[in-house]
């Protein structure tokens, strides 16, 4: 286990640096998204089609849309019988989409859902355990999922384990003995945060494990630049930062703004350079006095640059959401409407 020491000293570049305004296009979209159903739980984008997906009401179906960005106004709604309660995970390919459906008594069904046809096929059913992540590796013909089991009413959040199948027959199991948040799956490899300040990497053909500790640092969120070098948002003193792994090092960004390190971090985006950071702080001037959160977006285009502040049209809503490369920034954000960011550099 390497162990590696983030040098507080860097701390004192933060008071020259600051978040610079940015007028970007940012809009509220209307949509014909039913909002009879505002349990929207997961936005994905697999290269051609946005996926917004929902869990069921009244034994219903399932929501599901999907459009493309040209036309992020009309979405498209699936009526799929068997996709009845909770939707744990969703992976997707060139043809077909990939569900784990959570039955009552937490057992699960996994579904391939074809693109075209809209035909289901059940890949496996598994019992007595809650799934939370699928990975479907066509190529080499295999899917992983990652759940605990649910034992005597109830779930353990370190009972992790990851599985290997083969339409339905287990090839490999791995017991992980701890917590999987913000899993990412990539070349080849799962990269995870396992702890407050702990994140792996596991190689899925063979299941070797690699962990690496940052000491000093909460770790909220992360992304992978490349194989093995990480860009991390997280806590410290209080404050949020960001710092990036690089080659064994941990550095910090001297230009991360003032603003964002006095709100609470919740997700980083990165792509070829680019970074954007969505925080969220509390308003008491929300729901009557009673308080709420209120999200803001800040973005860098290079390293080089300043950290740039986005005010959002639709700042207390905005869940499920994704980013798209450099280019868009998309937000459910309740009763069939859109907030939408141009995030194109003018």
């Amino acid at each position: 286990m390497k162990k590696v020491l983030v040098c507080l000293i860097i701390l004192i570049f933060f008071g020259c640096s600051s978040s610079v305004s940015q007028e970007v296009n940012t809009k509220v979209l209307t949509t014909n998204i039913s909002p009879r159903n505002e349990i929207f739980s997961k936005m994905e984008y697999d290269g051609e089609q946005i996926l917004m997906v929902g869990e069921s009401v009244n034994d219903e179906n399932s929501s599901l849309y999907n459009t493309s960005f040209n036309d992020l106004k009309n979405w498209v709604f699936k009526n799929i019988d068997v996709l009845k309660g909770e939707n744990t995970a969703i992976d997707y390919n060139t043809e077909n989409y990939y569900f784990v459906n959570k039955k009552r008594g937490y057992t699960s069904n996994i579904y391939s859902l074809n693109k075209k046809n809209e035909k289901t096929k059940t890949l496996n059913t598994i019992d007595s355990t809650y799934i939370k992540f699928l990975h479907v590796n066509e190529k080499e013909n295999f899917y992983i999922i990652i759940g605990n089991k649910f034992k005597n009413g109830s779930i353990s959040s370190h009972g992790y384990k990851l599985f290997k199948y083969s339409e339905r027959t287990l090839l490999d199991s791995m017991s992980l003995n701890c917590n999987v948040l913000n899993p990412i799956f990539k070349n080849g490899f799962i990269y995870f945060k396992s702890s407050k300040n702990q994140l792996e990497k596991i190689n899925t053909l063979n299941f070797q494990r690699y962990t690496t500790e940052i000491e000093d640092v909460e770790i909220i969120d992360f992304q992978i630049i490349d194989q093995g070098n990480y860009l991390v948002l997280g806590k410290l003193n209080n404050k949020t930062v960001l710092t990036e792994f690089n080659n064994g090092n941990w550095t910090m960004d001297k230009t991360f703004p003032i603003e964002a390190q006095n709100l609470k971090g919740e997700k980083i985006h990165y792509y070829k350079g680019f970074k954007a950071i969505l925080a969220n702080g509390i308003d008491e001037s929300l729901l009557m006095g009673f308080g709420g959160t209120r999200y803001s977006l800040f973005i860098s285009y290079s390293d080089s640059d300043n950290w740039k502040k986005v005010e959002l049209p639709i700042d207390y809503y905005i869940k499920p959401n994704l980013f798209y490369k450099d280019e868009i920034f998309i937000a459910y954000s309740g009763g069939g409407k859109l907030t939408y960011v141009d995030l194109n550099k003018k």
